[in-house]
């Protein structure tokens, strides 16, 4: 198993309406603490690869996760995808 990297970051996001927001996130993220490491699917996620398996890898090696509460962020939903994931993760 890949170890989590102390300084890192998963940013999660409605793409409906957090995407603008979640790269402005990223970019100020980037540039104020470049020391940290960022994981955003449109940057991170690699093509031809399972989406899903990416996510739970990018779940492995983060140390926290960034939740971009949008009005059409499902919140009680993304909540238990999120906590539901990172219970897969940790078996």
């Amino acid at each position: 198993m890949t170890p989590i990297a102390p300084l890192s970051v998963f940013i999660s996001y409605a793409c409906s309406d957090g995407g603008d927001y979640a790269v402005w996130l990223r970019n100020k993220l980037q540039r104020e603490h470049p020391d940290i490491e960022l994981w955003q699917d449109i940057i991170s996620e690699l093509a031809g690869r399972d989406w899903w398996l990416q996510i739970i890898d990018a779940l492995n090696r983060t140390a926290y996760m960034s939740l971009v509460a949008t009005p059409d962020a499902d919140i009680d939903a993304d909540l238990v995808t999120m906590i539901r994931s990172l219970k897969y993760v940790s078996q």
